[in-house]
């Protein structure tokens, strides 16, 4: 970010270099604390797999925090909502899954319609950038009710089908066109 902010007074080409940058750093972050909370999940170390997942989160919202965030380098959102949500499952902290699957749904849904809207985005860090890499976002939002769909279900949140706000997250999907 500092490096962003100094780069203010540069030319375009020089912005789009340090944002790509940027981008491939969080990449790489994220995509290896996403691979190490999977590796906790795997051997039962659940606590350990939830602060790998919520670091994830947390660096995504503190990079794109004033805007409606769509990094490209997210796939499915798995570690982001999916995967922590299974945790607490696991824990026995069915209230807290069910309220992480809520954020993740509407965080889907948001990345879905500012795609859609990306021309209109207005995104300070990002905004002439985040959608130059050939990164198709038309096979990320295709079939959105789908993609939720198999974001929900899996053995794991069985338990959870029973509970209200469970079955209003499954309805509000339904609704999707």
């Amino acid at each position: 970010m500092a490096d962003l902010k100094y780069s203010a007074g540069k030319t375009a080409e020089q912005k789009r270099y340090h944002c790509y940058n940027i981008e491939q750093l969080a990449y790489y972050l994220g995509h290896e604390t996403a691979m190490l909370g999977n590796l906790y999940m795997r051997e039962d170390k659940l606590e350990d797999a939830l602060y790998c997942y919520a670091f994830l989160r947390n660096m995504i919202e503190a990079m794109y925090t004033e805007e409606k965030y769509r990094p490209p380098f997210i796939h499915d959102y798995y570690p982001m909502y999916r995967f922590p949500a299974e945790c607490l499952v696991k824990l026995g902290r069915t209230d807290d899954a069910i309220r992480l699957l809520e954020k993740g749904v509407a965080f889907i849904i948001t990345q879905a319609d500012n795609y859609n809207k990306k021309n209109e985005l207005d995104v300070p860090l990002l905004r002439d950038y985040s959608f130059g890499y050939g990164h198709d976002g038309n096979a990320e939002y295709h079939d959105l009710k789908g993609k939720l769909i198999r974001f929900l279900k899996c053995d794991t949140f069985k338990c959870l089908e029973e509970m209200s706000q469970y079955k209003t997250l499954i309805e509000q999907i339904e609704y999707i066109k």
